[in-house]
């Protein structure tokens, strides 16, 4: 099954989940169900009315009342059936959904290009607003068939009203739906505010450290605020436009029925119809209110559906990624006419086992960096593991392994051990141990141990323990591969030395690659590349006994 379904925008059913649609289908089997009860209702009591209320049959009134306790009866059980069914496909539609897209945000060497407050609310509100569909779908259909039992009856009391009934309905529908058209504009507006006010929040609680620091909460409120005046306004108009809509649907429908109820008295009176058969068409017009509003506001509500779902699209689309499947090769680097910012080009081969360090300037190791990471673009150059591109789609779906964690890397909310033990491993294993011990984390570990609570992102720790403790985790995943970028500016110069040490030790035999202009670590490196110039270097670096510098 894959991730994300593909949504185009023109065919509304592709929105269902696979594996949904059965009980999309038996939800609105339920619905359609509970709707023709509804219908059949005034129907049973106009037949109660002529058969034996007219003529004074207590026996046929009890029949008749009995007949009318099944028929509520079995509305109730369809409808239950029917709610139950679309409750479960909603929630497992968002499930699946939100857990494809997360799986795919989190595979590796994928970005999504837009702010995080973005994609969570993409994640969060219109996941939810998508799977809507559900109940949009069968409530559409519940609502013909509702239409469709009302116009039997109506056919079987009199042809000429089921006619008018036939005729007046799509004309009715077709009216509402241009009326929607001012509310489709406006919800879709109303839904991109919303989610630029929660992109904006999202990055607000992300930097807000970084906010006091800076003393910036001023600026920071007024830009939140001119935001969020600015969702407010959209959602106004929207709930205008909402009620504008609601107030000429229901003055539309309740002219048409009241014209039904007219002519049905004239019939009446003029002897056509009896009074049960009134009754009926009464019922029946009162009934059909609701079905025929219900389906005048399809189209604005899939509106909304379709709007959340190509959010998702956009999502689903811009952070595909390689495959899953991880190969482990030696860990031979080959890289080609990698465009830097400086406007130099960084070609490079790197034997397995080798430890490469890069001298670059700032800008252009970020920009190599992020390239190494898949972040970059597939134009900016050729990079190769073990014969395996780094960026498209390799071959029977695997991806090299590598592993080049960000500068500033995100920690989660839990322990020590919970950010740097590997899925798989166990905190006594010695590879685990030994990363800790590479990554200078004794001091941690030898007062609170593994269990040692970092807080939300890491915030109980100090900027050095995150930057060790994110390195200990990417000593401890043990790829053939390792890109690291300053991995130790944020600590004393005695630390930085032994985790430079620790490094060469604990990767003796992998592929290293050190962007960084720490004397210390660039002392462990068996080459140095140093492309600080004008232009960048072109270096071919082979594995020797003693270091080499290009």
């Amino acid at each position: 099954m894959p991730l994300v379904d593909s949504v185009p925008a023109v065919v509304p059913a592709t929105l269902i989940r696979r594996g949904q649609r059965g009980r999309v289908a038996l939800a609105s089997l339920g619905f359609s169900l509970h709707q023709s009860c509804e219908a059949l209702v005034p129907i049973v009591v106009g037949i109660a009315i002529d058969v034996a209320i007219a003529p004074s049959d207590p026996w046929l009134l009890l029949g008749t009342l009995a007949v009318l306790a099944v028929v509520f009866l079995t509305l109730l059980s369809v409808w239950r059936m029917g709610e139950l069914a679309a409750t479960r496909a909603y929630v497992e539609t968002t499930y699946g959904d939100r857990r494809g897209l997360i799986a795919r945000l989190l595979a590796p060497r994928v970005s999504f290009p837009g702010p995080a407050g973005q994609m969570l609310s993409t994640l969060s509100s219109d996941v939810d607003e998508a799977a809507t569909v559900v109940w949009t779908i069968s409530r559409a259909i519940a609502s013909g068939a509702a239409v469709l039992t009302a116009s039997i009856a109506l056919l079987v009391i009199s042809p000429p009203l089921a006619a008018l009934v036939l005729v007046g309905t799509p004309v009715v529908m077709v009216v509402l739906h241009f009326c929607t058209r001012p509310l489709e504009r406006r919800s879709s507006a109303e839904q991109e505010a919303l989610a630029a006010s929660s992109a904006l929040a999202g990055d607000l609680l992300s930097g807000l450290r970084s906010v006091k620091g800076l003393g910036a909460e001023d600026e920071a409120i007024r830009r939140f605020r001119h935001v969020n005046e600015r969702s407010l306004r959209a959602a106004l108009r929207a709930s205008y436009a909402e009620g504008a809509f609601t107030g000429v649907s229901s003055l539309i429908s309740g002219a048409y029925l009241v014209l039904l109820a007219a002519i049905a008295s004239a019939a009446v009176v003029a002897g056509d119809l009896t009074p049960g058969q009134l009754v009926t068409v009464v019922g029946l017009a009162q009934f059909l209110q609701w079905p025929i509003a219900g389906l005048g506001l399809v189209g604005a509500q899939m509106a909304r559906v379709r709007a959340s779902a190509g959010r998702m699209d956009v999502l689903a689309g811009t952070v595909s990624g390689p495959g899953s499947q991880i190969e482990h090769g030696p860990g031979d680097v080959r890289i080609r006419g990698l465009r830097l910012p400086s406007g130099g080009e960084l070609t490079l081969d790197v034997p397995a086992g080798s430890m490469v360090g890069l001298v670059l300037d700032e800008e252009d190791a970020i920009a190599a960096h992020d390239r190494l990471a898949g972040l970059g673009r597939s134009d900016d150059g050729h990079v190769h593991i073990d014969g395996v591109p780094l960026v498209g789609p390799p071959a029977a779906g695997a991806r090299p392994g590598l592993i080049a964690p960000p500068h500033e890397p995100a920690l989660f909310t839990g322990t020590v051990g919970d950010n740097v033990v590997p899925r798989g491993s166990a905190l006594d294993d010695a590879h685990v141990r030994a990363a800790a011990e590479a990554a200078a984390l004794s001091d941690i570990l030898l007062v609170e141990g593994w269990g040692r609570e970092i807080g939300e992102r890491g915030r109980l720790l100090s900027g050095g323990q995150r930057q060790r403790v994110a390195l200990a985790r990417a000593l401890a995943a043990d790829p053939a591969v390792l890109v690291l970028r300053e991995p130790a500016t944020s600590v004393d110069a005695v630390t930085q030395a032994g985790i430079a040490e620790g490094i060469r030790r604990h990767r003796a035999g992998r592929t290293t690659l050190l962007f960084t202009t720490s004397p210390a670590l660039l002392s462990m490196c068996d080459v140095l590349v140093d492309a600080s110039g004008e232009e960048a270097a072109v270096v071919d670096a082979a594995p020797s006994e003693g270091r080499t510098r290009a």
